[in-house]
């Protein structure tokens, strides 16, 4: 179910025009591949992630207004929140706090709200996580695995998450 073959899931953006990125950093390490596409909007809640995204020219990009959480530069909130659900995407990119067996979870609630959003209103899910975020729970659940059409990753998960990854049809790209 899985395969080694780096950046695979960029075969998905040549034909999805619309994009939600959430504020991680994680979903950050993507953008420098995004030159390779040949155009396509992109809409973020995170300050870093729009910075990055205006480097990319075929991307016109969008930034959501809210408050700006000072950690992760994210903009979060009530404002946030009502722009996010004006918006219907192709893809969502995600990442999470941690990944328990039961899905993406966040340290805060702010945040679980604007990637859930993004969640919700898109076609084709993927969640960017690497290894040392497997087996960890904080706060509060971002979505299951049912939600997640394909994981990306650095190592094969464990023997355990092999099994709710397979049972819930994700893809697993292992990069």
């Amino acid at each position: 179910n899985h395969n080694n073959h780096s950046f695979e899931f960029l075969i998905y953006l040549n034909y999805h025009p619309s994009y939600f990125f959430d504020s991680s950093s994680t979903v950050g390490y993507i953008i420098p591949h995004l030159k390779k596409i040949t155009g396509g909007i992109a809409i973020t809640n995170g300050l870093y992630t729009a910075n990055a995204l205006s480097s990319v020219p075929n991307i016109k990009s969008f930034v959501i207004g809210g408050e700006i959480q000072t950690a992760t530069g994210a903009s979060i909130g009530g404002n946030a929140i009502e722009q996010l659900k004006q918006f219907y995407c192709d893809i969502v990119f995600f990442s999470c706090h941690g990944l328990s067996i039961h899905g993406p979870t966040e340290g805060t609630i702010d945040q679980q709200k604007a990637k859930t959003t993004m969640i919700e209103h898109a076609k084709l899910k993927i969640c960017l996580v690497d290894h040392t975020k497997f087996g960890k729970t904080y706060f509060v659940k971002s979505c299951s695995f049912e939600d997640i059409d394909i994981l990306i990753t650095d190592k094969v998960p464990n023997d355990e998450f092999m099994e709710v990854i397979n049972k819930s049809h994700v893809k697993l790209i292992v990069v």
